[in-house]
């Protein structure tokens, strides 16, 4: 099940990380703040650490907890 979750999270930033600037957030909607340093296992310096800003701003994604995000648990789709 974690291998699972991670390969599709890492799927998705790949998906992303492809896309046009433009196109990536074509059709939704930045409801939500991400603040640097939100979660404290997401480097700002990490390969991922932007497509996580950009899903997390979305409402795509949750953090495992306020504080973290846990890039390598299970906690990595969203449960809405």
């Amino acid at each position: 099940m974690k291998k699972r979750l991670l390969s599709t999270f890492l799927a998705v930033a790949i998906v992303l990380a492809l896309l046009p600037q433009n196109a990536r957030a074509e059709g939704f909607t930045r409801s939500r703040t991400y603040t640097p340093g939100q979660f404290i296992d997401v480097p700002d310096n990490a390969w991922y650490a932007s497509t996580v800003k950009d899903c997390y701003e979305m409402g795509l994604i949750n953090g495992s907890s306020a504080t973290t995000f846990s890039p390598n648990g299970s906690s990595l789709v969203s449960r809405r």
